[in-house]
């Protein structure tokens, strides 16, 4: 069985499972053994000895045996640990160059008495077994093909390395990585090749965004972070690997420990959290993990929800820790006995010893844990970690919102326990839109007009962050963020207005799950908001071409409705937003049945927008801004005047004195160059009914963007308790 490992965003690799394999085993997971019998035996290579066999074409831009040198220069740190017996050799080439065609005569085939390493020199084999366009995301797969279940013994493994990273062509569909950050590709892949399966040591450092510490992360993490630190294994590699083919030094020389998660009932088996044993003195770099029941198949009891830790200094003294699987390794990138990760019942914690129980008191899921000294050639068993029930935060509920007082403002909160309200909105962001789960909530009055940034940097697990005006009862949108920065933290940044109340929701994306959530709230006073916050989506295009529509935009409080989010090129705010008079979420007069509602629009130019929507549109001078609508000609009634006005204001604030204007048109002598500007909000009174706001932004060389905005007032009798969906 293989693992398949794609390239993404800030070279990130998740690793995908391909159902090519050549006989049917029982699988287990964590840093220990990809396959295991149905005893809980890991299957290994006979004695040792691992035999490759190199294909005979170029991979990407490198010659045969430059692909076949750095093959074997990566095997050779698998077999260059100290403490595991491996013999690995080139037992020679294949008979051919494989390609697509010719390469389900190799891939899959047992009893030949090859292990092919298989060079897709341009993709086309990777998207021949793994699906069209494959290629572009995965950089190699391998695993073992053949064995036996008794004796638990593999004969025959597969690898297959995707040159299309290392082609010299950089597109869009062809990113390159350096060859050396490859060859950590390779190092992984041949971790798999050997019955490896992956770690999650040092889930914080992976994705902290610090290459600083990007070496505690252990090679066979399920995501490659960072190609020049993957390229040498970590401690806990060479215990895994040790483990599966130990020298009589690590049998003798090494201390163990063992013991089993158990539910807060302290009897229950836990299956699928992560245990790790860290070296008091060195927590970070010695770091020994595995996954509680991964040895588990259902046919040996005493199985489930164990764990073992060997490799341990003899000297030392280690903590022993548990905290969920992250949630996002799923499939081939899955860590412990389930396909998709289950979250932990209660909180991360430590194993407290004497105190050891389901709850607090006495188990302080915050104490530091109890060292346990390790003794060469010794286990220590039954340190059996007791989860304790789940915690509610004080801010589960919305109604409970954490006020966010002073400014800046932080915090850090365990979300493990908290729960998902059948209120709860729905959040309108990330790959699969939904209410999400384990949701706590803040709340926010503006002191002033000015802008906010929400980040959740730091955060142990995959956060979703979301902003609304309103009241718990009839909340609407105003900013959504699922990931930064190619990350798995959020951030978004918004415009607010004086003495206006935000509801900030920070949620667990997918399934269940939790951790330790760290929040910071800035405030810049006097600021108008921006198209290129954290969160870009809040503005609204308009109607305009995809290729015009970033000169101009507007931005509303709060922001519409996304419009035709399943078609991806328009996934963007819509055109029109309806609110009641006296909504406190879009009608910011503050009052009740007098007629009409206040919108809050604000006008952006020059918006460096990244959104599909917009895709193929370069930031421009605007020479001319017209107002089309309200009519400064035949306006209906004062409000239009107003609004009309409001509007050139706007336009004019963002160049001061070089805007001239005439009627309802804004010249701009030197044109308009500021990037990414947007107004203030303007005050848009809508008298009961519907009014359209239209303006033409127009650049020196005659481009025109024409944008239109319908705002509808209801009366408040139509007012009902809803949120926007």
């Amino acid at each position: 069985m293989r693992r398949a490992d794609r390239h993404g965003g800030e070279r990130a690799a998740a690793l995908a499972v391909v159902a090519l394999v050549a006989f049917v085993v029982p699988r287990a997971h964590a840093a220990g053994p990809l396959i295991v019998n149905g005893s809980g035996q890991p299957l290994v290579w006979s004695g040792g000895v691992v035999d490759w066999n190199p294909d005979r074409g170029t991979l990407g831009a490198l010659s045969n045996s430059d692909a076949i040198a750095l093959v074997a220069d990566n095997f050779a740190k698998w077999q260059a640990v100290p403490t595991a017996s491996l013999s690995i050799g080139n037992g020679g080439q294949l008979p051919v160059d494989v390609t697509a065609a010719n390469v389900n005569s190799f891939i899959g085939v047992c009893g030949d008495g090859l292990s092919p390493i298989v060079f897709d020199t341009d993709g086309s084999i990777t998207d021949l077994l793994l699906g069209n366009g494959s290629s572009n995301s995965i950089l190699g797969f391998a695993g073992p093909e053949c064995g036996t279940l008794s004796p638990p013994v593999i004969t025959e493994a597969s690898a297959v390395l995707n040159g299309k990273f290392i082609d010299g062509v950089q597109t869009g569909n062809n990113p390159e990585i350096s060859v050396e950050e490859f060859g950590a590709v390779f190092l992984h892949e041949f971790g798999h090749y050997l019955d490896l399966d992956h770690s999650q040591i040092n889930l914080l450092e992976a994705f902290d965004g610090n290459p600083a510490n990007d070496d505690a992360v252990a090679t066979m993490f399920p995501i490659l972070i960072n190609g020049m630190e993957a390229a040498t294994l970590a401690r806990d590699d060479e215990v895994s690997i040790s483990t599966l083919y130990p020298t009589a030094a690590f049998s003798s020389g090494f201390g163990r420990i063992t013991g089993q998660i158990l539910m807060s009932d302290g009897t229950t088996p836990f299956q699928g959290a992560y245990v790790i044993a860290r070296n008091v003195a060195n927590p970070r770099l010695d770091a020994i993990g595995y996954a509680s029941g991964a040895l588990d198949t259902g046919s040996v009891p005493a199985l489930q929800g164990s764990f073992q830790l060997p490799g341990l200094v003899a000297g030392a003294s280690y903590t022993v820790e548990v905290e969920a699987i992250y949630p996002g390794f799923t499939g081939g990138s899955r860590i412990g006995p389930f396909s998709t990760p289950v979250g932990l019942p209660g909180p991360p914690e430590f194993w407290n010893g004497a105190n050891e129980a389901g709850g607090n008191p006495p188990d302080d899921p915050n104490a530091p844990g109890t060292p346990i000294a390790a003794v060469a050639g010794q286990t220590v068993p039954n340190v059996n970690i007791i989860l304790n029930a789940p915690i509610r935060p004080p801010n589960d509920d919305c109604g409970d919102a954490t006020v966010v007082d002073p400014l800046p403002f932080s915090d850090q909160i365990a979300t493990d326990g908290a729960t998902t309200e059948a209120t709860d909105p729905v959040q309108a962001c990330g790959a699969t839109q939904g209410t999400n789960a384990n949701s706590v909530w803040y709340m926010l009055t503006a002191p002033s007009t000015g802008t906010v940034t929400v980040s959740t940097a730091g955060s142990t697990y995959d956060t979703v962050l979301s902003a609304y005006t309103g009241s718990c009862a009839a909340l609407a949108p105003v900013a959504c963020n699922d990931d930064v920065n190619g990350g798995l933290q959020s951030a978004i940044g918004f415009a607010v207005s004086t003495g206006t109340t935000y509801f900030i929701e920070a949620t667990q994306f997918g399934s269940g799950g939790g951790g330790t959530l760290s929040l910071a709230v800035s405030f810049a006073a006097g600021t108008a908001g921006s198209c290129e916050l954290p969160s870009p989506g809040a503005c609204t295009p308009g109607s305009g071409k995809p290729s015009t529509d970033c000169i101009s935009e507007f931005l509303v409080e709060p922001t519409p409705p996304v419009q035709r989010a399943n078609v991806p090129r328009r996934n963007v705010p819509g055109t029109k937003l309806v609110c009641h008079d006296g909504d406190p979420s879009c009608d910011f007069d503050g009052l009740s049945g007098d007629g009409g509602c206040t919108f809050h629009v604000a006008l952006c130019i020059n918006n460096a927008d990244p959104r599909v929507a917009v895709a193929g549109c370069t930031p421009s001078s605007i020479a001319s801004f017209l107002v089309q609508r309200p009519s400064s000609k035949r306006p209906k009634d004062a409000a239009d005047t107003a609004n009309g006005t409001a509007l050139k204001n706007a336009m004019s604030s963002l160049v001061g004195s070089g805007a001239t204007v005439s009627g309802a048109l804004v010249s701009f002598a030197p044109p308009a160059s500021s990037t990414g500007a947007c107004s203030d909000f303007q005050d848009i009174r809508v008298p009961l009914g519907t009014r359209v706001l239209r303006v033409r932004a127009t650049t020196p060389t005659g481009v025109a963007d024409t944008d239109h905005l319908t705002l509808r007032c209801t009366p408040p009798a139509a007012f009902a308790r809803r949120r926007h969906r």
